[in-house]
């Protein structure tokens, strides 16, 4: 059995008080850009930092404990002096004083937060309404005003009932506008650009945007079941946190397994969820293990799919190898497609479009994530599809060009996921790839 070694990654130069950049201009941040103006403001009355290289990295995520600092500095904390052992212990500890920071909200993805990890939209959002509480008149005040402006969100409707207020108070206040097809995307980290127009409009309210209250309400705009609502799968009870970017298509294919085995249970997305909230065994709550499900079942794509087999074979298929269930037989078989995938050359690379709501359990246990998978090819000298799972996988042995996208929907099981107290191999080791009929 294999360990996973995870190599932490500590971003230096972030922050605050060693500005690299007096002027505000930095090297990727031109006049023109739509967060040129927010930056720039935010440097001069000491907000935002840039790096030591002199650039500002504005599409890089921006992680909790630095957009809370931005937060609070930008309230006018700005004597608060880092802490010795976490940088940002003190300006949690403010935060938390002031009730800008409240456990109970980020419980919504992680539980015992890590405010290291890239802050969420919808987390961002959540700081934002508690920073503005005291300080500003509420808009959306009634239910009617909540209904109202709630429209300027495209996905309200699926929206956790505890941030529906909370974000629609903040769009009403014209400080989110969201993206111009008019989704917020709740789920999508917060960029250091998006972080310092958002601090900006906080600070200084004459650069919100003007917002209008609108005449209709979400009742009316979702029972007119129009282009401003997000078409959701019939079966939606099944599924947590649906991602309105996903095709819906992917939830509605049939998700009790009774039809192919002749089961009568499953965990839908929902179930997984809320069981493994409560159980701190498997390494992390709901969402933690959904996601890194997610994340294993790209690794494994990666580790087959993005590669160049007319270099060291040897090394992707120990990289397969680290995936799949530790058998002779399995080892053997992958042995036999690698040498296949060299002797035809084949270099490819993918695209996989998945989501941690594409997650269930099957009856017998096993964890199994939906999507769909393209895949292009840039070299084989077969002319065919090769792929790993050549019973069910529709395009293997199909004739293929190069230089063109092939698409198909998939499944991937892992077996033994949740049969241990401890994991102790890569936590998800995968035991077949099943493409969808």
């Amino acid at each position: 059995m294999c360990k996973r070694i995870i190599g932490v990654v500590l971003l230096i130069g972030i922050m605050l008080n060693n500005s690299v950049s007096a002027s505000g201009i930095f090297t990727d941040v031109k006049e023109g850009d739509w967060y040129h103006k927010g930056v720039n403001r935010l440097v001069e009355i000491g907000i935002v930092d840039g790096y030591e290289d002199g650039t500002f990295r504005p599409d890089d995520g921006i992680q909790a404990d630095q957009f809370i600092k931005m937060v609070i500095v930008g309230l006018g904390y700005n004597e608060i002096e880092n802490g010795s052992e976490y940088w940002a212990s003190e300006y949690m500890k403010k935060a938390r004083e002031l009730k800008i920071l409240k456990a109970d909200d980020f419980a919504i993805y992680h539980g015992n937060y890590d405010y290291t990890r890239a802050i969420t939209r919808e987390e961002m959002a959540t700081v934002i309404f508690h920073a503005l509480i005291g300080k500003e008149a509420t808009i959306a005040d009634s239910q009617d005003a909540q209904k109202a402006y709630a429209t300027l969100i495209k996905e309200y409707s699926i929206l956790t009932d505890t941030t529906k207020t909370q974000i629609t108070e903040v769009y009403a206040k014209g400080i989110l506008t969201g993206y111009p097809d008019r989704y917020f995307k709740p789920y999508r980290t917060l960029t250091r650009a998006e972080a310092t127009t958002v601090i900006l409009r906080l600070v200084d309210p004459s650069e919100r945007a003007i917002v209008v209250k609108p005449t209709k309400t979400i009742n009316d705009v979702e029972n007119a079941d129009n282009e401003n609502t997000v078409k959701l799968p019939k079966n939606k009870a099944d599924f947590y946190r649906i991602n309105p970017e996903m095709p819906v298509e992917l939830y509605e294919y049939e998700y009790n397994q009774k039809a192919r085995y002749d089961m009568d249970y499953f965990m839908t997305n929902r179930d997984l969820y809320n069981d493994l909230v409560y159980k701190s065994s498997y390494g992390g709550t709901g969402r933690q293990v959904l996601t890194k499900i997610k994340g294993y079942a790209k690794e494994y794509l990666d580790s087959v799919y993005n590669m160049d087999y007319t270099k060291d074979s040897v090394v992707i298929r120990d990289a397969i190898r680290y995936h799949i269930t530790d058998s002779y037989a399995m080892q053997t078989y992958i042995d036999n497609i690698v040498q296949q995938m060299k002797g035809n050359k084949i270099v490819s690379i993918y695209e996989v479009l998945t989501d941690d709501s594409l997650v269930y359990q099957d009856q017998t246990g096993d964890i199994r994530i939906r999507g769909k998978f393209k895949i292009m090819y840039l070299s084989n000298t077969s002319g065919k599809a090769i792929m790993m799972d050549y019973e069910t996988n529709k395009l293997h042995s199909m004739p293929i060009e190069l230089n063109k996208w092939y698409e198909q929907d998939f499944e991937i099981k892992f077996a033994n996921a949740f049969g241990q107290a401890l994991w102790n191999r890569t936590e998800f080791t995968v035991n077949s790839e099943i493409t969808i009929e």
